[in-house]
């Protein structure tokens, strides 16, 4: 009986680490997707530049003219 409530104890705490890491994940991908909305409606060029996003661009968008082509 002691090693079935050691068992059921570490699958307790395996799930309470997945379930903060996906509420995590849910926080980043809502942030992104904040960002994204923004990102679309903005109207002005120079607002955009400055725009940052934390999951992808960090230091905020390149001006097309300095962006590499692909």
């Amino acid at each position: 009986k002691k090693l079935k409530e050691q068992a059921l104890e570490q699958t307790a705490r395996e799930m309470t680490v997945k379930a903060e890491a996906l509420e995590k994940r849910v926080h980043e991908l809502e942030t992104e997707t904040r960002w994204l909305k923004s990102l679309i409606t903005e109207r002005d060029p120079n607002v955009l530049g400055s725009v940052q996003c934390p999951c992808h661009h960090p230091e905020g968008l390149e001006p097309s003219s300095k962006r590499p082509r692909t």
